[in-house]
């Protein structure tokens, strides 16, 4: 009775301990759910802030980028340094009102003379080594449209890979990855001042159809050999690239057993990938061109045009600059080996013996669509229904892929097939006849 009287004395103060234990255990509740609601708040407000800084650097780099087109395009910002320039050197023309008349031609056709010929350099110099151009394999300052396909294979497609070296013609180490084993080969070519990685995120379209996969780095880009290393050249638009990407197919033949190969190039790559074809079209099926350039003078004249457009009217000094421009494009083949003659991917498509598909956007601004058509209507004429175009309406420059990947796999992958099917055909029937 003891116990019983005991616990019944007890039990009230158990019940306000138990009742002070459940207000401590709301109060605490009620602590965490103010301390979770400030976290969101805060969470909001940072995400806001992060937001609102976002758009002051999108607004800021716009506000940049327009003050630099405006000081690149302003004629009265470029003849300021040119006043500067006159009026430094006054000191040293004043002695010229004293010498003879034809010692003073002499001297100015001289003087013209040489600075033309630097213009020239310089011009022909910025073709070949533009601003983007780079050697290695750099992460930072890369086209947006990569899509961030810039490690390598297994990082960014979960594929293995090989890497590969082989020698060009002269004697160049030129480096790639190797993907995939297959007798029939893709061999990707990029462009001017890219790399390997330039189709690295067409890779797996290809592999999945079961073909191997060649990506290298061309001459003097990427981590192929340069001839100066702390100098690298630049690009030849297709003169020396179009034996790099030989040289490529020769490395597929013979060391890798392929007994076809398909050439995709963009840029100075396509260029590059038919001038290769036309020159070893025995193991070489088909050739995918990306708005390629039909000669590297016409691209130059054309740019050059469009620089003057900036400072001059369209209609002042059309003789002068015709000439200048001109003698531009002859630098220009003079230091791509071809002395003063024309050449590129529209006069070699002439010895182009296996099918052709050329693709190009019309809002194309580094090479005009009208180049991409000029090749194929040549190309069409020698090869007729083995020539095939694809017309892009606001893409960018070898951005084609990226502005309707559906598009571009639905006509590339089929043209490659088709060419690889109507080669095992041609083999078969040729090993059959010979029997």
């Amino acid at each position: 009775m003891h116990t019983v009287h005991a616990a019944l004395q007890t039990a009230p103060q158990q019940q306000r301990a138990v009742r002070q234990l459940a207000l401590s255990l709301r109060s605490r509740a009620r602590g965490v759910r103010r301390a979770l609601t400030l976290a969101r708040h805060s969470q909001r407000r940072l995400h806001h802030r992060l937001n609102h800084l976002k758009t002051e650097l999108r607004s800021t780099q716009q506000h940049v980028e327009a003050e630099v087109g405006e000081f690149i395009q302003s004629p009265h910002l470029l003849f300021r340094p040119v006043s500067l320039v006159l009026a430094l050197s006054l000191p040293l023309i004043v002695p010229l009102l004293f010498m003879p008349t034809r010692l003073l031609l002499l001297y100015a056709v001289c003087f013209a003379a040489w600075y033309v010929a630097c213009l020239l350099l310089f011009a022909t110099e910025v073709a070949m080594r533009p601003p983007w151009y780079k050697v290695g394999l750099p992460v930072k300052h890369l086209p947006p449209y990569w899509s961030g396909f810039v490690h390598d294979p297994k990082t960014d497609l979960g594929l293995d890979y090989e890497n590969v070296a082989f020698q060009t013609p002269t004697g160049r180490t030129l480096r790639g990855w190797y993907v995939g084993s297959s007798p029939h080969v893709i061999v990707f070519v990029h462009g001017v001042g890219r790399d390997r990685r330039a189709f690295l995120r067409h890779v797996h379209h290809f592999v999945a159809q079961g073909y191997a996969v060649l990506l290298f780095d061309l001459s003097e880009h990427g981590l192929s050999d340069t001839s100066i290393p702390d100098a690298p050249r630049g690009s030849l638009f297709g003169a020396r690239e179009q034996y790099d990407v030989l040289a490529a197919v020769s490395f597929a033949v013979n060391e890798k057993n392929a007994s076809a190969v398909a050439l995709v190039g963009t840029s100075c790559g396509a260029s590059s990938a038919i001038q290769a074809a036309a020159l070893a079209p025995q193991n070489i099926v088909a050739v995918v061109a990306e708005n390629p350039f039909s000669r590297a003078d016409n691209l130059l004249t054309h740019h050059l045009h469009q620089i003057s457009e900036n400072y001059l009217s369209q209609n002042s000094h059309q003789t002068v600059r015709k000439a200048l421009f001109w003698l531009a494009g002859r630098v220009l083949m003079i230091r791509m080996g071809y002395y003063c003659s024309s050449y590129g991917a529209v006069d070699a498509v002439e010895n182009l013996k296996c099918p052709l598909l050329v693709a190009h956007s019309t809002a194309d601004d580094v090479v005009p669509y009208e180049h991409g058509v000029h090749i194929y209507e040549r190309a069409k004429s020698v090869l007729g229904t083995d020539a095939h175009f694809l017309r892009y309406d606001d893409a960018a420059h070898c951005a084609l892929f990226d502005k309707d990947p559906a598009l571009w796999t639905s006509r590339v992958l089929p043209f490659v097939h088709d060419a690889f099917v109507r080669f095992q055909a041609l083999t078969v029937h040729a090993d059959v006849k010979t029997e």
